[in-house]
């Protein structure tokens, strides 16, 4: 079982992947890849295969569509962000998000709104 504050990174990046209502596979395999590259940079433990971290997506990515269309999203949304203030140097999580946002060559409104959420709530400026 994950640690929330593990599971709370995770949904967090992987909502990047459905915050223009499009799943791209190019941002799927952003979100594994990057996933892996920040958990390794970060000294992040336990460390998640990629195919743990590919079987954790396929496992949520319905729940997390659902969360997108419920009526108490931005509560859900500001709930993971406060949980993971606490976590040192956010900066990569945003590169993070900023990389799987443009994997498909496109960094729609919505994605841009979902980083600028982040930056805010964390007190970083971008």
């Amino acid at each position: 079982m994950l640690s929330k504050d593990i599971d709370n990174l995770l949904s967090l990046l992987a909502l990047m992947i459905f915050a223009d209502k499009r799943v791209h596979k190019d941002e799927e395999k952003a979100f594994v890849l990057l996933t892996d590259k920040l958990q390794a940079a970060r000294e992040i433990e336990p460390r998640l295969s990629e195919a743990k971290i590919l079987m954790w997506y396929e496992m949520n990515k319905a729940r997390l569509k659902a969360v997108m269309d419920a009526p108490n999203f931005e509560t859900w949304l500001y709930e993971r962000l406060d949980a993971l203030k606490p976590m040192p140097n956010k900066l990569p999580v945003l590169s993070v998000l900023c990389d799987i946002a443009s994997a498909d060559r496109e960094v729609h409104v919505s994605e841009k709104a979902l980083i600028t959420l982040a930056a805010q709530r964390w007190d970083i400026a971008i």
